[in-house]
């Protein structure tokens, strides 16, 4: 989400700026976003940014579908004679559930949770010259990482856990 570009957009630069909104549709639809900016100093910004979204709703006869999702994300840039530095960090949340199989009867469906809980975050970060400069380099890295749990299917739990590095420059 990027509703405002720092240092990217010609137009008049203020303090405080941003938006928010907010919804509630048929079949218990919602969804809200929120993104702000603020201006600290003539070379200091601070974003924050999220959106969460679900439902439930009852597709058929015998299914009720369950879905959330969340994620909020605050960043920092600081901007310095020959280049800039920022650093951001976020965290997510979704929550939804699976269809029960056409194969799973009452015993083994007693046996199951469907709600699978998914949580993630991230830590990034760079440093990249001025426009201005006539040399122009950029180094970036970052971290993610994922954990899926909850999930229960016929006794067994089907959990699993993700992590990722990146590093880049030029």
């Amino acid at each position: 989400m990027n509703v405002f570009g720092f240092g990217t957009d010609d137009i008049d630069a203020k303090r405080i700026i941003g938006l928010a909104r907010i919804g509630y549709g048929f079949r218990n639809i919602s969804d809200g976003i929120m993104d702000f900016g603020w201006k600290i100093t003539d070379k200091d910004f601070l974003k924050l940014s999220g959106t969460l979204d679900g439902w439930k709703s009852k597709p058929d006869k015998s299914w009720r579908s369950d879905m959330f999702n969340s994620n909020i994300s605050v960043g920092y840039t600081h901007q310095f004679r020959l280049f800039e530095a920022s650093v951001k960090a976020g965290y997510g949340y979704s929550r939804y559930n699976y269809m029960p199989g056409s194969l799973m009867d009452s015993i083994k469906l007693a046996a199951s949770n469907l709600f699978m809980d998914v949580r993630q975050g991230e830590m990034s970060g760079y440093i990249r010259t001025n426009p201005e400069n006539d040399v122009s380099f950029y180094l970036s890295g970052s971290g993610e990482w994922m954990i899926r749990d909850g999930l229960i299917v016929n006794g067994t739990n089907r959990n699993n856990k993700e992590g990722l590095v990146r590093i880049g420059a030029g």
